[in-house]
């Protein structure tokens, strides 16, 4: 095996990435232990099972299921009677206070997070590339609490630059040869069932055909590379371009050649400054 080979081979790995699940960031900002008290008080105390029923008789009273205005009329007075003793549970002293412990073990969490993701790059002060579509909160996926928001951007920017990208098909493109990628589907308990936390590229003339690759690497390297080409270029590849278009495709294949040029003219830092 040459040298060439050996480089082709070290350029066919895909970096780590720093992965954490809902559950770990659930556990870790403290909202699993404030959740578990909630409902361990309602349980417990008088006035918890009160706030219980009438949390009940609100959820047979939906004001959106309302088709008359007398049963809106009916709805919007059980509402009000409620008003003043969901109140006195859910802003009571304690339940301030512990909503104030739980945004400061959250904010100590996410500076941690932050922390540990710029010190997976290796870089002493790495160019964070965020993608803008992870910004939902709140809403559940598969019974997974979503920990969306701008909390990434505000924290990384406190050190080191931060770039907001597109990450439109970054999760579903080939690195290697710009293909759509396909989940590979097992066999679990006789069953036929695709594994949606991987990927494979299926196109024959890949040098990474048929080779399984995580779902997080190939998304974190492609926001990167979306990022990076958009910082130098003004546009970013095709495939990840949401509204690609010809003038596009053709502006970034001129500014791709034109770098690449001038980067033989002015010497590559792998061979010492020599041109190749």
């Amino acid at each position: 095996m040459d040298t060439d080979d050996m480089y082709n081979l070290e350029c066919m790995k895909l970096p780590l990435s720093l992965t954490i699940g809902p559950k770990e960031i659930n556990q870790g900002s403290g909202l699993a232990s404030y959740t578990k008290s909630i409902v361990q008080k309602k349980k417990s105390t008088t006035e918890g099972h009160v706030v219980l029923d009438e949390e009940e008789k609100l959820s047979n009273h939906n004001l959106h299921q309302c088709q008359t205005i007398e049963e809106l009329q009916e709805a919007i007075s059980h509402h009000c009677d409620a008003r003043d003793k969901l109140r006195s549970f859910y802003y009571s002293n304690s339940q301030c206070k512990q909503r104030r412990r739980l945004e400061l073990k959250k904010r100590r969490f996410y500076d941690k997070l932050a922390a540990d993701e710029r010190k997976t790059s290796g870089a002493k002060r790495p160019i964070m590339m965020i993608g803008d579509r992870g910004h939902g909160i709140g809403s559940r996926i598969k019974k997974h609490q979503r920990f969306g928001g701008h909390w990434k951007e505000s924290r990384h920017g406190l050190y080191t630059p931060t770039l907001i990208t597109n990450e439109y098909n970054s999760s579903q493109t080939c690195l290697f040869c710009y293909s759509k990628l396909s989940h590979p589907v097992g066999v679990v308990a006789g069953k036929i069932k695709t594994v949606n936390g991987s990927f494979v590229c299926l196109n024959q003339k890949c040098p990474n055909a048929f080779k399984v690759v995580c779902r997080d690497q190939v998304s974190a390297l492609a926001i990167g590379l979306a990022g990076v080409a958009q910082l130098l270029f003004g546009v970013t590849f095709p495939c990840f371009d949401e509204k690609s278009n010809y003038t596009n495709r053709i502006k970034f294949n001129d500014l791709a050649l034109d770098f690449l040029y001038r980067k033989q003219r002015m010497g590559s830092p792998l061979d010492g400054g020599n041109t190749l």
